[in-house]
């Protein structure tokens, strides 16, 4: 009787089971179809020539050499260091003054809701616009910020501050930090109001000052949600196209070129589909190896 009840209990989770792979197997055909198959028909094309340029010459297996073409092209190295450029110093400083202004929106305030309203402008804002506004901020005749920089007598003519090698890309990283800091300051206030209020009020009976208190209690309180903002806006950031194609385009002379603006403009603009998608490969799994090894090194300063 025991064993007969057995098989019966175990048909049924087997059932249940079957079922829940049912139901979720649209799910799981869509995920393929739209992330799956893509994917693998890109890497797969990344060992192909294939041009629209030249159609009739159709699709030609050349092996690893679309990729060998990036790595020995100068032009793959100074976008991969622009791409680190604005990321690292983007993210940092996102985090920075995030935290700084997460802090003051996590004070007792009276207009604290309306701050938390014009903090999230820049982040609801469309790509485009922000990209268009910052041209117009920065444009050499009409841009506020060389009329204001006349008006003091720091200047005494405008600037083209996106057409300049030497101004481009910095002003592409602070156009980066003005975009993505309010989600930035949102998440990290959210971890702010889950740190318990007894551990920061036990570190103040302590004799711990504001300062120390943030640091030795508030912020290791907070670490996991930092970790994975910090994570989350590494691979936005570095992924970022739209932004930094609509702010210049990767130019001047290649001042503010980045992986995906090179990818856009090697597939679409010179017609290489094959090296477009080589370099695509190429950005997914460097993309990949940086996230595991991100979170091998969180959980490894878990465990001590």
């Amino acid at each position: 009787m025991d064993e007969t009840k057995t098989l019966k209990k175990f048909s049924i989770e087997q059932k249940k089971a079957q079922l829940g792979v049912l139901m979720l197997l649209p799910a799981i055909v869509i995920i393929c179809l739209i992330i799956l198959y893509p994917l693998l028909t890109t890497l797969g094309l990344g060992f192909f020539k294939k041009s629209l340029m030249n159609p009739q010459a159709g699709t030609k297996f050349i092996g690893f050499q679309n990729f060998i073409y990036f790595f020995t092209n100068p032009i793959f190295w100074k976008a991969f260091l622009n791409n680190t450029l604005i990321t690292v110093l983007g993210v940092f400083l996102q985090l920075a003054v995030g935290m700084i202004i997460a802090l003051l929106l996590n004070m007792p305030l009276k207009a604290r809701g309306l701050l938390r309203g014009i903090m999230i402008l820049p982040w609801a804002t469309p790509t485009f616009v922000a990209a268009f506004t910052w041209i117009w901020l920065l444009d050499a005749q009409y841009g506020i910020i060389n009329l204001l920089l006349i008006n003091t007598g720091i200047l005494k003519e405008g600037i083209a501050w996106l057409g300049r090698t030497e101004t481009a890309l910095g002003w592409v990283i602070v156009a980066h930090v003005w975009k993505g800091l309010p989600w930035v300051t949102m998440v990290l206030l959210s971890g702010l109001q889950m740190v318990p209020l007894e551990l920061e009020e036990a570190a103040h009976v302590d004799g711990a000052s504001g300062w120390k208190a943030f640091w030795k209690v508030t912020l290791p309180s907070m670490k996991s949600v930092v970790m994975i903002a910090a994570l989350l806006r590494i691979i936005w950031t570095f992924n970022w196209f739209d932004y930094v194609f609509l702010l210049t385009g990767g130019g001047p002379l290649d001042a503010t070129m980045t992986w995906p603006v090179l990818i856009y403009k090697t597939g679409f603009e010179a017609y290489s589909f094959g090296r477009a998608s080589a370099l695509g490969v190429v950005m997914f799994l460097f993309l990949v190896v940086f996230t595991f090894q991100f979170f091998n090194i969180l959980g490894k300063e878990e465990e001590l």
